[in-house]
């Protein structure tokens, strides 16, 4: 009861810290997709592999794994991950995981395993993680607004 009252007493500063990092992500030029644009976030994951030279075998899209970060007036923030497989050189991998956190739509790479393939010596094994944070809009909220 008293964690409650206290949380309650910091609400209000809690609703300006979540206005406040809005505002910085607008500012960076971040960008939070809406549920609908999943697909076209792993196409463009596909893309920069492919632009990198690394061949993915696997993509799969985790919603069971999705977490809720935040409830506002624009509807439910989720982070959602993607597990990818993979292959490639150490340097096309480095590189697409840099274009990959480059990128501005807003994500993290969160699980990252390199192994040696015994078959292609020149191309590792990949296993990746990532974390995208995405939008599920509230019944009539603002489009604009996100």
């Amino acid at each position: 009861l008293n964690q409650a009252r206290e949380s309650i007493t910091k609400m209000g500063f809690y609703q300006s810290q979540i206005a406040g990092l809005e505002g910085s992500l607008q500012k960076a030029g971040y960008k939070i997709p809406m549920q609908e644009e999943i697909p076209l976030i792993l196409g463009w994951i596909s893309h920069l592999a492919n632009q990198n030279d690394v061949k993915i075998d696997q993509m799969v899209p985790d919603k069971s794994s999705q977490e809720l970060l935040l409830t506002n007036r624009d509807g439910k923030y989720y982070s959602f991950p993607i597990r990818v497989q993979a292959r490639g050189g150490y340097h096309h991998i480095g590189r697409f995981i840099d274009q990959l956190e480059k990128d501005k739509t807003f994500k993290n790479v969160t699980l990252f395993t390199i192994a040696a393939n015994p078959a292609d010596p020149l191309r590792h094994s990949l296993n990746l993680t990532i974390r995208v944070v995405i939008l599920e809009k509230k019944e009539g909220a603002d489009p604009a607004g996100s």
